[in-house]
């Protein structure tokens, strides 16, 4: 969040915003500051957006969520992605000895001690710097980064332009 001296806050609540942005604990910042931003309460995670010289990619970290809860949308240039659900555990078997539990093993419960981090829900709307074909997006979800694979449109798509008449030396 960049800090505007115009916007009427004391200085000593910007240098106090400024210094936690900048040392405590900036790598969670956004599970619990922007979780502000949507009043559903649905954590809205960071986006990486780059170009290739063939694609738009998108990349975004969902950790613990399933494949099949990941929603994505596309309507003109605005990408949305969400996972409504929310769960505490990123699957049936976590926390068990031993891996999966067989069919007469009784449901865990759970006393918590420390309760930190939230599975979903997240949402995230993207703005695209450019319409793209909804038919070419491939996606993929790995080791909890949604990716998005976007081909250009070949009117994005770099090229050389030969020039006439130039000559060698």
């Amino acid at each position: 969040m960049a800090l505007d001296p115009r916007s009427g806050m004391p200085l000593r609540e910007m240098m106090d915003r400024l210094f936690s942005d900048a040392f405590v604990m900036p790598r969670s910042r956004w599970l619990t500051s922007r979780r502000e931003a949507t009043p559903d309460g649905a954590l809205t995670p960071p986006v990486n957006m780059y170009e290739t010289d063939t694609d738009l990619m998108v990349i975004i970290p969902m950790p613990g969520v399933s494949p099949n809860d990941i929603q994505v949308d596309l309507l003109g240039t605005q990408l949305t992605v969400q996972v409504p659900v929310r769960r505490d555990e990123p699957h049936p078997d976590a926390g068990r000895q031993g891996g999966a539990a067989g069919a007469g093993d009784r449901q865990l419960r759970h006393r918590w001690y420390q309760h930190e981090f939230q599975i979903g829900p997240y949402h995230r709307v993207v703005e695209l710097p450019y319409a793209v074909d909804a038919q070419g997006i491939q996606a993929s979800y790995e080791h909890g980064l949604l990716s998005l694979r976007m081909p250009c449109p070949k009117a994005q798509v770099a090229r050389r332009i030969p020039l006439q008449g130039a000559a060698s030396s």
